[in-house]
């Protein structure tokens, strides 16, 4: 039997002229097909495509547009010093305090094992206060005092909703744990997000440093270093730590980049120099809130010198003479 061939059809050309696509804008998130697919080797279903940046951003002229991080010992006064920034409300989380005049909010804190006898939900108060302090222009900014409660508030709110009343308890590989950073970093980043200024407070500990040469001493704000503790979350949120502390003569100090012995942070570009141009370690602030508040801001403005007896990094403490026992 003979084979039958198939037929080949017949290629049709297409006629039609196919209309080219606009060529993207040059900034801004626009809608394109497939952008990534010859850079990346997938397929962007998101059609998301940001533009590369034509030029720098430069660095915010107001002191108050940073998150800062102020830490010393207790009656140095970090308190006074953040509610001085204008249209600041204090978030005071610690014990009642009668003694100062600033404007606050009293949340105190309370630990997940009072929730059931107290009623209260520290958490969900500080956010529901943070929503109304979007919503009223008189607030430009608010100093959570001290952070390293709110963060545990933080913790205890999602172990109560968790049905649990540690982290430990969830026994889910550690996920509990990795929340908590998570949830406290998106609600801090949203607040500044809608323009207000965040400021955090904190107290001053001395933590034990080896290096693998030497053995030494560190002062670093009260937080924990863990890989889900607040140290990390606080020290990728803000842009400047300062420690702030009061001399023998009683004048109080402040230093804003770190040494061996004091730990500080300053991620702010042209700002915090001395009128030479030099990185400023630190600086004598006064003996008044108002006069370390004015001190800051020249700081800031780069109007200041750092102090020779904060060349080396350390705070100047004087030290008791020992006396020398008789043979």
């Amino acid at each position: 039997m003979a084979k039958v061939k198939a037929k080949t059809p017949k290629k049709t050309v297409n006629t039609k002229v196919t209309p080219k696509k606009p060529a993207p804008e040059k900034s801004g998130i626009q809608q394109v097909s497939n952008p990534a697919s010859k850079t990346m080797g997938r397929g962007n279903p998101s059609g998301i495509n940001i533009a590369v940046p034509s030029g720098y951003s430069e660095p915010s002229k107001n002191l108050e547009d940073y998150c800062i991080l102020i830490y010393g010992d207790s009656g140095s006064g970090k308190t006074s010093l953040a509610n001085r920034f204008e249209g600041c409300v204090t978030v005071e989380l610690e014990p009642k305090r009668e003694g100062l005049r600033i404007r606050k909010v009293p949340i105190n804190y309370v630990s997940i094992l009072s929730y059931r006898d107290t009623g209260r939900r520290p958490w969900l108060e500080l956010l529901s206060f943070m929503d109304n302090a979007l919503e009223d222009d008189s607030v430009q900014c608010i100093a959570i005092d001290i952070v390293s409660l709110a963060f545990e508030a933080c913790k205890d709110q999602i172990c109560w909703d968790r049905g649990i009343d540690h982290p430990n308890e969830a026994d889910d590989f550690g996920s509990t744990w990795g929340v908590i950073p998570q949830s406290f970093r998106d609600i801090m980043s949203t607040f500044r997000r809608e323009g207000k200024g965040l400021i955090f407070v904190e107290h001053a500990t001395s933590e034990k440093i080896e290096d693998g040469v030497r053995v030494y001493y560190r002062t670093q704000p009260t937080l924990s270093e863990t890989k889900t503790g607040a140290f990390k979350v606080i020290k990728e949120m803000t842009d400047l730590i300062l420690y702030e502390s009061v001399l023998d003569d009683g004048e109080r100090h402040i230093q804003i980049r770190p040494s061996n012995k004091i730990f500080c942070k300053c991620d702010i570009d042209d700002h915090f120099l001395t009128p030479d141009g030099e990185p400023l370690l630190g600086f004598k602030a006064g003996r008044s809130v108002d006069e370390t508040f004015d001190r800051l801001h020249q700081a800031f403005n780069n109007e200041l010198h750092t102090d020779k007896a904060e060349g080396k990094g350390v705070i100047p403490r004087k030290k008791p003479d020992s006396k020398k026992k008789k043979r």
